[in-house]
């Protein structure tokens, strides 16, 4: 049971104070449970079937309410101090730094009146990109965020997406060097595969899932890709070259509404940014388990935070300064028979090891500047070279 609560509400046209007992919170409540599963944000969901006084009560509501949080656990061994989301729970999204260990303290960097982003990550690069939905005039893009001030760049409009779809993925395959994304309609059970040009927005679709209705899109450091869905809690292997899923298992929790998920490619681990719902405490931050689609819960997010964008940046791939990663030069990439590893005569290289995304070293020999890369299989590799001024990981990619 919900704890008496008075609210007071100051309404400008009547200049009075209401007072509502917490029985009439129950039953706002009751009528929140029993709306149909939905990959929109809590505050759509909320401005289709309540008045405008019934959602500034639930809203203030939520913004008063606390939930413990385990601070024991984090994320598995990663290298990364904070993540990026996007913060949909209020009409205005918003972006900021989410800690990496419990509790998950949310920092706002920037506030988006007119925009509101489902999905983001990062490509090979560095650079974080996120799909806007407009709702209202269609006008959908793919902007670039800088991850420092939340300022956002407009690439171009997001141009063949289904009409009627919310684009509610966004992923980087690191084995093609390709983002996808995927788009679903609010009204019905189906998830839409696509390809996307970064330099215009573009999309080209590829295929369609169904049953599922596909909430977000994450891809692992070995190319493969996952889903999962709002009605069914599933987690789904994604065929990207057709579309067509594969039922992995149940998540284990009732997951509600808009959320994301990303791997922290540090550790291949596949972590999402969950919501269940503002009468079952929130979200979490958890760890999906690829083989079962068990989730385990690292520990709960406040109830007025919902994350339609989580991603995880790059772990920094160096112990020493960038600028003598640049003294080390590794190409072609992606290769197919040999990489060259070349380094200035300040720099010499001591020793070369060569891992895949396992963390397995496949035994490759360097001589004469060159790793024959012609047997290994094709996917992403990474090089742990040892010189005179410190030691560098440079990836590569096996065609």
């Amino acid at each position: 049971m919900i704890s008496k609560l008075t609210l007071f509400l100051l309404l400008m046209f009547h200049g009075i104070v209401l007072s509502q007992s917490s029985s009439d919170i129950e039953k706002l409540l009751l009528r929140l449970d029993a709306l149909p599963d939905s990959i929109l944000p809590f505050h759509m969901a909320i401005q289709e079937h309540f008045t405008p006084d019934e959602q500034a009560m639930l809203y203030t509501h939520f913004n008063q309410r606390n939930f413990s949080t385990k601070e024991s656990e984090s994320f598995n061994n990663s290298s990364v101090d904070n993540f990026y989301v996007m913060n949909v729970f209020a009409l205005s999204g918003s972006f900021g730094n989410l800690s990496s260990t419990a509790p998950y303290n949310y920092t706002e960097i920037a506030s988006y009146p007119t925009k509101l982003y489902f999905s983001a990550d990062f490509d090979d690069t560095g650079t974080l990109y996120a799909l806007n939905w407009d709702n209202v005039g269609g006008n959908n893009t793919l902007d670039i965020l800088d991850p420092q001030t939340g300022s956002p760049t407009e690439v171009g409009p997001l141009t063949g997406i289904i009409n009627g779809h919310v684009p509610s993925g966004l992923a980087w395959d690191y084995t093609s060097g390709t983002m996808y994304v995927l788009s679903s309609p609010v009204s019905s059970l189906s998830t839409q595969l696509y390809t996307i040009d970064l330099s215009t927005g573009h999309l080209t679709t590829i295929g369609g899932m169904f049953p599922a209705g596909g909430l977000w899109l994450e891809i692992s450091n070995d190319g493969v890709a996952y889903t999962t869905d709002v009605v069914n809690d599933i987690l789904y292997e994604i065929d990207l070259t057709t579309g067509l899923l594969t039922g992995i298992g149940p998540l284990g929790i009732n997951i509600l509404f808009a959320q994301d998920a990303s791997f922290d490619h540090s550790t291949n681990t596949l972590y999402m940014a969950g919501y269940l719902g503002s009468t079952q405490g929130g979200g979490g931050i958890y760890e999906v388990d690829r083989t079962t689609g068990n989730t385990t819960n690292l520990g709960s997010t406040p109830v007025n935070l919902q994350f339609s964008g989580f991603a995880i940046p790059e772990p920094p791939l160096a112990s020493i300064e960038d600028n003598y990663k640049e003294h080390i030069s590794v190409y072609p990439v992606p290769a197919r028979d040999y990489v060259n590893v070349s380094s200035s005569n300040s720099n010499e290289i001591k020793s070369i090891l060569v891992y895949d995304t396992m963390g397995r070293d496949v035994k490759l020999k360097f001589m004469n500047e060159q790793i024959d890369v012609s047997n290994l299989a094709q996917g992403v590799y990474f090089i742990h070279l040892e010189t005179t001024r410190g030691k560098v990981i440079k990836r590569i990619l096996k065609n």
